[in-house]
């Protein structure tokens, strides 16, 4: 079973943080990602993250339980008995196991079809990026890539439409599992 209740625990001061996923790893990937980039929707654990570094924080399960099981209720008694320090909401809830009809999918896909983000949203997504340098190894991989797929000076060409060939896939699927953390059971 690879569902249930989850503590994300800062191993310096013990503070925790409690949740409900579907799928551990997935989940565990995801809070990864956004704490690396300082985006993590929770602050209270974010700052926290900021100040003790990656090191200092340990995922663990703690109650598995079958997904189409209530994981919200799950989660709330979880909650209610352990008040984490690092979850803001004090009440469980989640769109957790919701299903989108088809219809729904498509109008929600409908309302974003087209629209250009405002002068406003762009220079916000243009302040996230100042002050992130990318290495000289970067940046020569990056040209590298660009030049293999046929771009000149100045012009950008990714992948053009060409597929990754099975030998990258493995080397990019290696990668990936060499490099994000494994859950301890």
């Amino acid at each position: 079973m690879n569902s249930g209740i989850y503590k994300i625990v800062n191993t310096v001061n013990g503070k925790a943080y409690i949740g409900s996923a579907i799928n551990f790893q997935r989940r565990w990937d995801l809070h990864l990602s956004l704490l690396r980039r300082n985006m993590h929707h929770n602050i209270k654990l974010q700052r926290s993250w900021n100040k003790y570094g990656e090191t200092a924080f340990a995922f663990s399960v703690i109650d598995r339980a079958p997904a189409d099981l209530n994981l919200v209720a799950v989660e709330q008694k979880w909650l209610d008995s352990e008040a984490p320090f690092y979850n803001i909401a004090r009440t469980a809830g989640s769109q957790l196991g919701v299903k989108l009809s088809d219809e729904t999918k498509r109008k929600m896909s409908a309302v974003r079809f087209g629209k250009t983000p405002s002068a406003e949203t762009r220079a916000k997504m243009s302040s996230w990026q100042i002050g992130k340098t990318v290495s000289e190894e970067t940046r020569r991989k990056i040209s590298e890539t660009k030049r293999a797929n046929g771009a000149g000076k100045g012009q950008v060409a990714w992948n053009k439409g060409i597929p990754h060939t099975d030998e990258t896939r493995a080397k990019m699927s290696a990668w990936h599992q060499a490099s994000r953390p494994r859950l301890a059971a």
